[in-house]
This record gives C-alpha cells, sequence and structure tokens, in this order.
C-alpha cells in the first residue's frame, strides 16, 4: 500500500509566481491573492482545511481511512484542534498553516501527530510547533522541527520567535522534545526507526544539529496587501520589496543560530477576518 503522505491535495501556491512571490535556499515569501477585489479568505480557508485530517491523525489511522468512515475521521479531526468560542489567541490554526505549506512546497513528513494526543480537548501544545522529516537531495533524512507566530506585526513575531528557537535548542530542552515525540512516533511509519535512532540518547547532539532545519512560517498584516485588490506588477514589486526588508529583519536576529533555518512569510490581509473564517468552518466541520 502507498503512504497516505504520497497523496498530495491540489496545490495552492505550488507553480505559481504571483503567489510564490520570492522563493530562495532560506527564505520563501507567499502571497493569497484577491478574488472579486477581494482577499482570498474562503479559498484559503478551504485549502488549509483540506490538509485538516492529516494534520492530526497518527499514520496508523490515517492509512485506514476509506469512503466509509471519512466523514467521522473528518469530524474527530476537526474537535480534536479545539472546542471553545474563546478562539482569537489559539496557535492551532498557525500550525495548520505550516503543516499545509511544509506538505505542499517542501515535501515534508509529519514525524508525529502531536495535536491528537492531547490530554484534553482545549489544551495547548508544548514544544515545536511541528515536527516533520524531509528526505534531501542526496537520501538523508532531515529533522524538520517548525515554528509559527501567526501574527499581526512583523516585529512582534521576529522578536518572539527568535527568542523560542534559542530556548528550544538548549540541550535539555531538544533532549525533552524528542523523548517526547519518540514516544508517540508512529511504528508502522517507513522513517520511524532512522528518526528514533536520531532521537536516542546515545546519537551525539553534534549529529542531530546536522540533521535539523527549522521551517519559520511568520505572518503579519501587510500595508501591502491592504492596499491592493488585485495582482499587478505593481504589486508584486511592492510586495517583494517589503518581504525582503522582513527577511533582514528577521535574520539580523537569528545570527546566533547555528542550525538551518528556512524563513517563510505569509502577509496578510486581516488576521481577525481570517481566524473567523477559520473557526466558522472548523465549527462547520464539528457539528
Amino acid at each position: 500500500m502507498d503512504s497516505p503522505y504520497s497523496l498530495k491535495q491540489e496545490p495552492f501556491f505550488k507553480g505559481n509566481d504571483q503567489l510564490v512571490v520570492v522563493a530562495q535556499d532560506d527564505f520563501c515569501g507567499l502571497n493569497v491573492g484577491y478574488e472579486c477585489s477581494k482577499w482570498r479568505y474562503e479559498a484559503f480557508s478551504d485549502y488549509l482545511f483540506k490538509w485538516l485530517v492529516e494534520f492530526v491523525t497518527p499514520f496508523s489511522d490515517l492509512i485506514k481511512v476509506n469512503h466509509a468512515n471519512c466523514m467521522d475521521i473528518i469530524k474527530r479531526a476537526a474537535s480534536v484542534v479545539y472546542s471553545t468560542d474563546k478562539y482569537k489567541r489559539r496557535g492551532e490554526f498557525g500550525e495548520l498553516m505550516l503543516h499545509a505549506i511544509l506538505r505542499e512546497l517542501f515535501d515534508t513528513e509529519p514525524i508525529a501527530n502531536k495535536l491528537f494526543f492531547k490530554s484534553a480537548v482545549n489544551e495547548t501544545v508544548k514544544g515545536f510547533d511541528s515536527v516533520h522529516a524531509r528526505v534531501d537531495d542526496k537520501g538523508e533524512l532531515e529533522l524538520w522541527f517548525g515554528e509559527v507566530k501567526f501574527y499581526t506585526s512583523i516585529s512582534r513575531a521576529v522578536n518572539a520567535v527568535a527568542s523560542e528557537i534559542s530556548d528550544h535548542l538548549q540541550k535539555v530542552k531538544i533532549r525533552e522534545e524528542f523523548v517526547c515525540v519518540g514516544n508517540i512516533v508512529d511504528r508502522k511509519w517507513e522513517h520511524a526507526k532512522k528518526i528514533l535512532r536520531l532521537f536516542s540518547a546515545n546519537t551525539s547532539l553534534d549529529d542531530v544539529f546536522k540533521a535539523i532545519c527549522i521551517p519559520v512560517l511568520l505572518t503579519y498584516e501587510s500595508d501591502v496587501v491592504k492596499s491592493a485588490k488585485a495582482i499587478s506588477d505593481q504589486f508584486l514589486d511592492s510586495l517583494r520589496e517589503e518581504l525582503h526588508q522582513n527577511h533582514a529583519l528577521f535574520k539580523s536576529k537569528i545570527s546566533s543560530i547555528k542550525v538551518k533555518v528556512n524563513l517563510i512569510l505569509l502577509p496578510l490581509d486581516n488576521k481577525e477576518k481570517l481566524i473567523k473564517t477559520l473557526d466558522r468552518k472548523l465549527k462547520g466541520l464539528q457539528s
């Protein structure tokens, strides 16, 4: 049986240079686009929810999904995210964005689905915001431990994430993360043995850090995005300039970090409106 991770959703960003506005080895800048003179809240939200089941479902359950149980699986997946009206400051939607973008643009696979193993529905999960893996061009396995800041301010997002990355990479914290994730790695997943070997206390962190990449997704409300109603050459030029400025700010804050970091910038029109759209769709799937 083929891995469920070999199944790809219809691409949203990939292959579209109006939506992947900047593409560099360590940095990409994204654009959601417009429809009928409005930022594409509905289309972007629909795209994210196509990844929902995979986002929260362990590998062993994912390979059992079929036409007879798919609706139950979708409803359970929606309930796992959260069930509360106090949703404005929750981080799960940012983590879902990170998951979808990593899967689509970087061909990663989830190492473990941490949300599924929450001890309570509305509990928040500690540690890295995503734990994925990727096979590089040489056939080596990379650990993609992601961070996301679903913010309105780029400066706040940059400062917050730079501090968190440094904290997570401390020896004690990274070992704690390995224990936590190692306990829930699905043993049926094809890369499980290699991952658990890297997570072993007998493996030097020097070797582990060589295999780590930290993808960082930062959102912010963009003046360029807010002022536009359609994609044009002038819009793309202005957005690229803004994205490169924010990339430079980010690089200035992480100069002391010694592992590979890949920045993903996603400028927004209005964060609150996007959250409300996502919450409405999530509650619809839960009912």
